[in-house]
């Protein structure tokens, strides 16, 4: 009999035999668990399986003493990259309110989980976790909800798997909520905030935009140039938007089913926004062209944008023109008009330096 079977045996003694006190069978594992760490990695993983497979039908008896033999063995297996592996073991461990252990522990653990899996490019997984976190805050005594540290991370795992999954205004609030408990404020945390609100569609966008570009912080941050661009409905050219790649994550520029990525959606859409205030209308082939895209493709961008209310206007599918309800702003409103100046001066300025770029490369 080796090691390991002879560690299966006197699992199945303790574990499953009368003779053995419920109270004693529970520190043995509790203090045998601990010596697991300074084994191999393979010796580990196969006595941490022993426990966690002979206590499984007698799990309620045994449930919180088999948490750290998951732990372990999760970080352990986190340690050689093995994320999808060391995320199922984790998942292992009750999180429901019902279950036993502190609000706090099943929090972490979940967050935990969620990061292993979102390492793992399991998204569906990670983000399922994930939405268990919520309820595990609410649940926490009012002091502990408050806890600098423990918001941070449960910001920053929402923030990342937000992200991940294309949900980027989600994501730029928790980067900005993420920046805000940090003590010094990390350049890193609201460029990625910044990057996300602009490849967002959501209605919330424009308002979080004009806060950006208003915070003072912000304007310190490289990418605070194209936010200006954005903001202020500069149409993006094809060496603005490569040079803002380098704010991007690869996920950003992955393409996706549909053929574009994340970030090439963003800027079409951003620039089909923009032609309202230069164009009353424009044909689905010259629309086409300025995107990069083929006419077809041109004709739905427009509608989609049009069915979302983020231009106004309609489609005229028999002359193949979309065409634009450029409504003039309220003069009772100076704040509307001082925008709409601003628009006019930065297209004519777009306009001017594309011609003198032209020139100079004749």
């Amino acid at each position: 009999m080796d090691v390991e079977d002879g560690f299966e045996a006197f699992m199945d003694h303790i574990v499953v035999s009368d003779s053995v006190p419920l109270a004693i069978s529970r520190e043995i594992i509790a203090q045998v668990s601990k010596t697991f760490i300074n084994l191999d990695a393979t010796t580990h993983k196969r006595l941490a399986a022993a426990v966690l497979a002979k206590t499984q039908p007698r799990l309620v008896s045994f449930e919180e003493s088999v948490w750290p033999v998951r732990e372990a063995l999760a970080r352990r297996l986190a340690e050689a990259k093995n994320w999808s592996e060391a995320a199922d073991v984790l998942a292992g461990i009750e999180v429901q309110p019902s279950s036993a252990g502190s609000g706090e522990y099943k929090l972490k653990i979940t967050l935990e989980t969620a990061n292993m899996y979102l390492e793992a490019n399991e998204l569906d997984k990670a983000e399922k976790h994930v939405n268990k976190t919520h309820a595990l805050l609410s649940q926490l005594p009012a002091e502990l909800q408050k806890k600098p540290e423990l918001l941070h991370e449960y910001h920053a795992c929402w923030a990342k798997v937000s992200d991940r999954v294309g949900k980027f205004m989600d994501a730029a609030l928790r980067y900005t909520e993420m920046s805000r408990l940090e003590n010094q404020s990390d350049a890193g945390t609201m460029t990625r905030a910044v990057v996300c609100a602009i490849l967002s569609s959501s209605v919330q966008r424009d308002r979080l935009l004009r806060s950006f570009r208003l915070d003072t912080n912000v304007r310190e941050l490289p990418v605070y140039p194209f936010l200006e661009k954005i903001e202020f409905r500069r149409i993006i050219r094809a060496d603005e938007a490569k040079e803002f790649q380098t704010f991007l994550s690869p996920h950003h520029v992955e393409v996706r089913a549909d053929g574009v990525s994340a970030f090439e959606q963003a800027i079409m859409e951003h620039n089909l926004e923009s032609m309202k205030y230069a164009y009353e209308n424009i044909s689905f082939d010259h629309l086409g062209e300025i995107l990069g895209v083929s006419d077809a493709e041109a004709e739905k961008l427009a509608a989609k944008l049009i069915y979302d209310q983020r231009v106004q206007g309609y489609i005229d599918q028999v002359d193949r023109f979309v065409y634009f309800d450029n409504v003039s702003p309220s003069h009772d409103d100076p704040v509307s008009v001082w925008n709409a100046n601003v628009i006019s001066v930065s297209h004519t300025l777009n306009e001017v330096v594309e011609t003198i770029t032209k020139l100079v490369e004749r």
